[in-house]
């Protein structure tokens, strides 16, 4: 819907987000990895790192997309 907006709009930055390297960077990325079914640690045994799925690929690479397309500034990096 950002996307569209900016392009119908005129809008410069449809949508922004803390993507740097920090923790609200980290909890951005988690919050896309969770949207698209993904996890971080295996909810059954919190000591297995479970991150290299495709559901958490593809929410890391939504997140990437909000730059590539132009919704989101590279500024947010």
């Amino acid at each position: 819907m950002a996307a569209r907006v900016t392009r119908d709009q005129g809008i410069e930055n449809g949508f922004v987000f803390q993507g740097y390297e920090y923790e609200g960077g980290v909890c951005n990325g988690c919050e896309y990895i969770w949207t698209n079914g993904g996890n971080i640690l295996d909810p059954e045994d919190p000591t297995k790192v479970i991150i290299a799925s495709p559901e958490a690929a593809a929410g890391l690479e939504t997140e990437r997309s909000m730059i590539t397309t132009g919704t989101s500034p590279k500024a947010v990096l």
